[in-house]
């Protein structure tokens, strides 16, 4: 009877420890996707603002162009939004 006791106290202590290790495991493999989505929601976020930004400074540069035509006719626009520069990147983009 006490090795019985004795190996129930094993098995009961193993398996304390099991749990507990898996606890610990479940908790770290958490922390460390949810500071990893984190970080890639950063990165996504920073990348997308970059782009934008990109493209509003074409839009005001482009605004400016046309600002400082003598004769805004359909012509000189036309001339100016057909610069490879524009083209280039809205073309693909928002067509």
């Amino acid at each position: 009877k006490i090795l019985l006791a004795a190996a129930l106290v094993v098995v009961f202590a193993f398996s304390c420890f099991i749990l507990y290790n898996d606890y610990r495991q479940r908790e770290a493999v958490r922390t460390d996707t949810e500071n990893y989505l984190g970080e890639i929601g950063t990165l996504t976020a920073s990348n997308i603002q970059s782009w934008l930004e990109g493209r509003m400074h074409l839009v005001e540069g482009l605004a400016s162009q046309l600002a400082l035509l003598d004769q805004p006719d359909e012509a000189n626009i036309a001339r100016q939004l057909e610069q490879p520069v524009f083209s280039r990147n809205f073309a693909s983009v928002y067509l």
